[in-house]
């Protein structure tokens, strides 16, 4: 588990997290076609990731739930991506819903994918496939 400090995070810290992540991904899970950032906390991380592991194509997925009780899930997305090795990816995973979700959608059309997150509370019941975990998620620069 991660001491991230304060419950602010800077952009030093940030960029440490991302070094840390792409070293897995490229060591664990290697070359990867595209990632998607999951709107919108997902989409500097996903950016960052981009760079740091010389990956060309960046996807949006946005969830949305459409009831209180948070069951009743609404995907959107800017393209259809099949038939690919994809890196789904959240800058925070509180319960992990979102997440889950959206790599189901994309393991569902023939995708080989795994889940990332820069920080993963421990209490989640989801945990991606590549995340630090933390007590409590603090907040992001882009927030």
């Amino acid at each position: 588990m991660n001491d991230i400090g304060p419950s602010i995070m800077g952009w030093r810290q940030v960029q440490e997290l991302v070094k840390i992540l792409s070293l897995k991904v490229r060591e664990d899970f290697g070359d990867l076609d595209c990632i998607v950032g999951v709107a919108r906390g997902g989409w500097i991380p996903a950016r960052l990731l981009a760079s740091e592991l010389t990956v060309k194509r960046l996807y949006n997925f946005g969830i949305a739930y459409s009831d209180e009780s948070r069951t009743d899930v609404d995907l959107y997305q800017n393209t259809v991506i099949e038939r690919q090795r994809v890196l789904i990816i959240e800058d925070a995973v509180e319960s992990g819903r979102s997440l889950e979700y959206g790599k189901s959608q994309l393991v569902d059309r023939d995708n080989v994918v795994a889940s990332a997150a820069l920080l993963r509370q421990v209490s989640s019941r989801y945990k991606p496939d590549y995340v630090s975990e933390v007590q409590a998620i603090p907040s992001f620069p882009w927030e």
